[in-house]
């Protein structure tokens, strides 16, 4: 697995959330760079805790972005974001628990669902708001 990172293709055409989107990269490569420290669940668990409250923040600016323009897409759009926060919980309270073995397997998971959700879920509302003139 190659470290992640953001690239073009990753555009949205929305300055906002394209810079939210490179820091989510940003953490998750801050993460895949500490994968070596798998047995320091303090230093891993603040990396996802960072990852998550991260979430809530560029959810919270992209649902609000879509319920003000009243994109189509909203209601499902959001249950995927749901989706995400769950499975970062797990992961979270797994290496509380100690499960620290999970790392590279979160890292790949978390890496897959943000390079998929970007191209082909986030995707879906970059014409809608550039439409609306949002850029």
């Amino acid at each position: 697995m190659l470290r992640p990172a953001w690239q073009e293709k990753f555009s949205v055409n929305v300055r906002v959330l394209d810079e939210q989107h490179k820091k989510f990269f940003d953490i998750l490569g801050n993460l895949y760079d500490s994968r070596e420290r798998v047995s320091d669940t303090s230093f891993l668990g603040a990396r996802v805790w960072e990852l998550a409250m991260y979430a809530v923040v560029h959810f919270d600016t992209e649902e609000l972005m879509m319920s003000e323009y009243s994109f189509p897409g909203y209601e499902e759009h959001r249950k995927e974001h749901e989706a995400f926060k769950e499975k970062v919980e797990i992961f979270r309270k797994d290496l509380e628990m100690g499960q620290t073995a999970l790392a590279l397997d979160m890292i790949t998971f978390l890496t897959g669902w943000l390079e998929h959700h970007i191209l082909n879920v986030d995707q879906q509302y970059s014409l809608f708001l550039n439409g609306k003139g949002i850029r």
